[in-house]
Formats: structure tokens, C-alpha cells, sequence
């Protein structure tokens, strides 16, 4: 999502961002992970930003928004 806005997260939102990458990376092997990150950026901000929060809610980050 970054890379399509042209956003780089600032403090405190960069370590919530780069948290949550090192969750999903643990809990995904890699073939997993390269599979949702394509699908994630061929969807449009909002498609993402849903399935995002509900993805991080289910693996335990909370209030992510």
C-alpha cells in the first residue's frame, strides 16, 4: 500500500507496520506469503485496507487502525 500512495509510515504507525509484517512473515511460510502479497497489491486501497485489518485482528494485533 505504501509503495502505490507514495506513504512512508512515520513513528509510532511505522512500528505498528513493521510489527504486524514480522507477525504475518512469521505465521505465513513463504510460498503463502508471496501469494497474499500479490493478491494484495492487485486490489484497490480500500479491498486492502478491509482484508488487512481483518487479517491482523484474527492473528491477534488489535486496534492496527
Amino acid at each position: 500500500m505504501s509503495e502505490v500512495l507514495g506513504y512512508r509510515f512515520a513513528l509510532p504507525e511505522r512500528d505498528i507496520y513493521e510489527r504486524a509484517q514480522r507477525t504475518v512473515q512469521a505465521v505465513l511460510d513463504e510460498p503463502a506469503l508471496a501469494t497474499v502479497w500479490a493478491e494484495g497489491r492487485s486490489m484497490r486501497p480500500d479491498q486492502a485496507i478491509t482484508e488487512t485489518t481483518e487479517f491482523l485482528t484474527s492473528i491477534g494485533i488489535a486496534d492496527v487502525a
